[in-house]
């Protein structure tokens, strides 16, 4: 009988343990996140975003239907973000550049609060419209302000500041080197594209980048649209307009090789350019393609824990 009784006490003190030691990993786990939530929470745009005498990094995030990730079985869709990867991105943005940058998290609703003569709702806009105008958006913020807009999936290994200011010390311009995807050279395996884009407050340049872009917006072709403006930044990069960020500072490329999707998600290591700044990774190759849609339905520890080249620059990022 006491037998008996002292296996019951010890099954019962067995679960409570187990059951403890869950709870502790789950709040840990929640503590983490509201820490990481509070951090980014920090940095949206707010006033003492753009009142300082530092440069503004302005990272847009744009909040879509999101079919992967349900609510519930009958939702279906949702907006939330629902991708940890790009928040370990901002985390990584946050930890090397609010030394040196205003960090201002922004989207479609920041335009008219940041612009009193932008009156445009874009969340009212069918795409294509809607990608046109808030480029257009994007680039008129940085004419009014100044500073750097990089994509919000931008895994950042070092502060950004020596590059920019190397590259305005020159022109009031630069662009970014990525991968083309739009096939907008039979010749070229790279391309300016400015979701990657920086320049001086009032640049002239960046004046004529907004001219062009409205007198093309009607254009319905997204590809063809994008194709022909990225055709005139490349020839403002060859007529000495503005300067060129060569992609093996962001990630784009390595040996003068692209770095592709398939690359970034082997498990191989591959030892980029010394001077590397941040790796712009291939979002919409994750998005679209469904080999690789797994890796957006990471949780964080998941995505450090990922046999992955992503996962190693991530950890060499935050270093832990």
């Amino acid at each position: 009988m006491k037998l008996l009784r002292y296996v019951s006490v010890f099954i019962i003190i067995t679960a409570i343990g187990v059951l403890y030691d869950r709870y502790k990993k789950k709040w840990g786990i929640l503590n983490i996140e509201q820490q990481n939530q509070e951090n980014i929470q920090k940095y949206l745009l707010n006033e003492k975003s753009i009142i300082n005498g530092k440069p503004i990094l302005w990272i847009h995030n744009k909040y879509e239907v999101n079919s992967r990730n349900w609510d519930s079985f009958m939702s279906r869709n949702n907006k939330n973000l629902n991708q940890p990867y790009r928040r370990l991105c901002v985390d990584t943005i946050i930890k090397h550049c609010s030394n040196d940058f205003n960090i201002c998290l922004i989207d479609d609703n920041s335009f008219s609060k940041l612009m009193s003569d932008w009156s445009i709702s874009i969340d009212d806009i069918a795409e294509p419209i809607k990608t046109r105008f808030r480029r257009l958006a994007l680039f008129k913020l940085l004419y009014n302000y100044g500073g750097m807009l990089i994509p919000s999936c931008s895994l950042v290994l070092k502060s950004l500041k020596p590059c920019y200011d190397k590259l305005l010390s020159k022109k009031d311009c630069f662009v970014g080197e990525l991968i083309d995807k739009s096939n907008v050279s039979n010749t070229l395996k790279f391309f300016p594209n400015p979701s990657f884009i920086g320049c001086l407050k009032s640049s002239n340049s960046m004046r004529q980048i907004i001219s062009f872009a409205e007198k093309n917006n009607d254009n319905s072709d997204v590809d063809k649209f994008d194709g022909t403006l990225n055709k005139y930044i490349f020839e403002m990069c060859e007529n000495n307009k503005i300067s060129l960020l060569d992609g093996k500072f962001i990630g784009t490329k390595y040996n003068d090789k692209p770095l592709t999707i398939e690359a970034l998600m082997s498990s191989s290591f591959i030892k980029l350019h010394n001077n590397v700044n941040c790796i712009v990774l291939p979002e919409k190759d994750m998005m679209n393609r469904s080999k690789y849609q797994w890796f957006l339905r990471l949780s964080r520890n998941q995505l450090l824990e990922a046999d992955t080249l992503i996962s190693k620059y991530f950890i060499v990022s935050l270093g832990k």
